[in-house]
């Protein structure tokens, strides 16, 4: 693969969301890429601007490094939306198998061939519903998610990126239905607490338990009686942090190292995902939720209760939960005794 020649189209260029990938490993020892820094060789975070670059400068990385490609990250600032279809094109051949061809000509947008050559990748415009991103071999994605970008067109479809909202989202219903999205509406909708993806995994990792919360947000459910116990865990900080955003709590998990297929799999006769069922769990456990403007936590809607010191009056005695950091940092709710656990 050569990116510094090739059909990527100039206009994903002009945005500085580039980076270049390696070959790791996943927990269970699967291969998978992960996403590099260009400009100091570390690993980079879909969800963190500061460690992307501009294409020249992912370009300059591959050539001078030896890095098996470039890749481009997906944010809710850009209009772009990329649809991963898996194990449907014959490298030898390249021929590609009816289901795909029928989502490529429905998109009719920029496709070009997988790093693996048994692969395609459909970048388009629009947005996605809420609900599912992956099912079997295909991937939907428009924010705190990468693609790896090989410039390798196919033939056939347009050298351009197309706006497709209103099939993008006919696709989706289609591959994932509206049951899922309709189970979702009993879920008390919180609007969060206003940080980006990137300020709350930042602040939870700086937390006094920050260390467990890292743990699993890379993807080790050591200590946890089951996997499903572990997302469970995961979720509840998220909970916590994205101040009971259930929309913000799916999109974070999908970008750490627990998500997996199961998340989307219906596992309720209402149409409700694993995943779904995991997040209101979470959000049945309490009503006490991160505030980052009064710097302490607030039960609910009971704001006043807690005087913050940046009025310079007295800090509480005992906060409805476990103490605040000497900076001022706040930490998660303490766990219930006999808890390991959230």
């Amino acid at each position: 693969m050569n990116v510094g020649n090739n059909d990527i189209p100039g206009e994903l260029s002009e945005h500085d969301q580039w980076f270049i990938w390696r070959w790791g490993t996943t927990r269970d020892g699967k291969p998978t890429k992960q996403p590099v820094n260009p400009h100091t060789g570390e690993l980079a975070s879909s969800t963190n601007p500061a460690t992307w670059g501009s294409y020249e400068v992912a370009v300059a990385a591959y050539d001078m490094f030896g890095y098996p490609g470039v890749g481009f990250v997906f944010t809710s600032g850009d209009p772009y939306v990329g649809v991963d279809l898996d194990g449907c094109h014959d490298p030898g051949t390249g021929e590609i198998e009816e289901w795909a061809r029928r989502i490529i000509g429905a998109l009719d947008s920029y496709s070009e061939v997988s790093p693996s050559g048994s692969g395609v990748h459909i970048i388009g415009k629009g947005t996605l519903p809420p609900g599912g991103r992956k099912r079997g071999s295909f991937e939907c994605y428009d924010s705190g998610r990468f693609f790896t970008v090989t410039g390798e067109h196919l033939d056939g479809t347009p050298h351009e990126i197309k706006e497709r909202g209103e099939v993008l989202r006919r696709l989706h219903r289609r591959v994932f239905g509206e049951a899922e999205q309709k189970s979702n509406e009993h879920i008390e909708r919180r609007a969060g607490n206003g940080l980006s993806d990137h300020e709350i995994i930042a602040r939870a990792m700086r937390a006094t338990n920050g260390g467990e919360f890292a743990k699993l947000w890379c993807g080790e459910s050591n200590g946890h009686a089951s996997a499903s116990e572990a997302d469970l865990a995961l979720c509840s900080y998220l909970r916590f942090w994205t101040g009971g955003n259930p929309e913000a709590m799916d999109r974070l998990f999908r970008q750490s190292g627990l998500y997996r297929p199961k998340w989307d799999e219906r596992h309720f006769g209402d149409g409700r995902t694993y995943g779904r069922a995991t997040i209101e769990r979470a959000l049945e456990r309490t009503s006490e939720f991160y505030n980052p403007k009064s710097q302490s936590l607030y039960k609910g809607r009971d704001l006043g209760r807690w005087r913050g010191r940046a009025q310079g009056r007295r800090r509480p005695t005992a906060p409805p939960v476990g103490p605040v950091q000497r900076d001022t940092r706040p930490r998660p709710p303490t766990l219930p005794a006999g808890r390991t656990h959230p």
